[in-house]
């Protein structure tokens, strides 16, 4: 297995004391698959793709950041070129406080958002930019199905800022769901699972234990679904369950 880290979801102290500090993903890559594992998992569920910590106290404008990043180490692996990263959120951001999850908070009169909030907007949303280099700055919303990222230059874990705004649905977990790619010149592109983001606002960390693994796994399960069985595995189940039944029928018709 060759190994390589990449620092997601790496929260820092940096730009103001407000932004909160901790790790993100492991990701170990055997051939062309990823396997992850988060430095700061869910307690009692280590082997879920789940990144869990906190945001940090209000800024002056009223948001709640944390800083994100990627730190890696030899992406080499044989294979001729320097990769280049991405990644893309596959989730809406979605919100919980022990109960369902549901999406973060839509303004009804501005469902549609464009491409950079309306200061008359109320509907919830982070803002996510590279703090590095010029990059797109992307707005994830309640009613965004998905969001494609940008290129990241992957060199320093607090990279990513990330900006938390207008959370009037109140103290609870925030998150959503993200792979993270790398390219090669050769054509080998290998892509993450789905990763889990989650953060609590500074007071539901007070709040009992189980209540925020609940909050944190409904974001889980709404996140990121159960695939659905292939039509091969439900042929064969089918398959099964059709000849135990024959051979029920036959071995009663011997017994009359």
């Amino acid at each position: 297995m060759r190994k390589f880290l990449f620092g997601i979801s790496f929260l820092a102290l940096a730009a103001t004391a407000a932004d909160a500090w901790a790790h993100g993903f492991s990701l170990s890559l055997a051939g062309s698959q990823i396997t992850p594992s988060s430095e700061a998992p869910l307690d009692g569920y280590p082997d879920l793709n789940i990144f869990y910590d906190q945001f940090g106290d209000p800024n002056p404008d009223g948001s709640i950041g944390s800083i994100e990043g990627f730190a890696f180490g030899d992406f080499s692996f044989g294979t001729p070129g320097t990769p280049t990263f991405t990644f893309d959120i596959v989730s809406p951001l979605l919100y919980s406080n022990g109960g369902a999850a549901v999406p973060a908070f839509v303004d009804p009169s501005h469902t549609d958002h464009g491409s950079s909030p309306d200061p008359s907007d109320q509907s919830t949303y982070v803002e996510i930019y590279d703090r590095l280099q010029a990059s797109p700055t992307i707005y994830l919303y309640g009613n965004d199905p998905s969001l494609g990222g940008f290129d990241v230059k992957g060199t320093d874990p607090h990279e990513l800022q990330k900006l938390l705004f207008n959370y009037s649905q109140g103290d609870g977990v925030y998150g959503f769901a993200f792979t993270f790619t790398a390219s090669y010149p050769g054509g080998l592109t290998v892509t993450s699972p789905p990763l889990l983001d989650t953060w609590a606002t500074a007071d539901f960390t007070g709040a009992p234990v189980g209540q925020q693994t609940d909050a944190v796994l409904a974001i889980y399960n709404a996140a990121i679904p159960v695939p659905e069985p292939s039509s091969a595995l439900l042929f064969g189940i089918g398959a099964a369950l059709c000849a135990a039944s024959l051979l029920r029928r036959r071995v009663a018709r011997r017994r009359v």
